[in-house]
């Protein structure tokens, strides 16, 4: 048993979710910190966009850096980008699962072009005593499917 004096302290970096939807009872109510952070947007590829204070600060951080955590250990363009998108999205009480859903330009070519060779492929009709006897045959069947 602890006495009545000792502070209870709980540390986490992205989970207060935990206090916002009773995920965690308590008799008297958290006070929230955080470490004071820094950011410079104007570094160069490569050099670290945080500066780490070292002090701590009251209330809630409003970020959690992790898109410059992610740049900063090597995580590539593309996922840092698409993880802020949907990020920004959530931050808006957005509907991710409809934005989720629409595909790009470049997306949708590339369904349509699946979705036509798949069609393609399913009305193609080779009967029981057709199947090709070799691989130029076959390579031949398949070119005409994907042209």
């Amino acid at each position: 048993m602890k006495p009545e004096s000792c502070p209870a302290v709980i540390m986490a970096t992205h989970f207060h979710e935990i206090f916002e939807f009773g995920g965690f009872s308590t008799e008297k109510p958290p006070h929230f910190a955080h470490m004071k952070v820094e950011i410079n947007d104007s570094t160069s590829i490569g050099d670290d966009p945080l500066t780490y204070l070292f002090t701590i600060q009251r209330g809630r951080s409003s970020s959690s850096f992790g898109e410059q955590c992610a740049t900063m250990n090597g995580v590539p363009n593309a996922v840092v980008s698409r993880a802020k998108a949907i990020s920004s999205i959530i931050d808006r009480d957005g509907d991710l699962a409809a934005s989720c859903a629409t595909l790009s330009q470049t997306e949708q070519i590339r369904l349509e072009t699946a979705e036509e060779v798949a069609r393609r492929f399913i009305s193609y009709e080779i009967g029981a005593g057709e199947l090709p006897r070799e691989v130029a045959e076959a390579t031949k069947m398949l070119s005409n499917l994907l042209s």
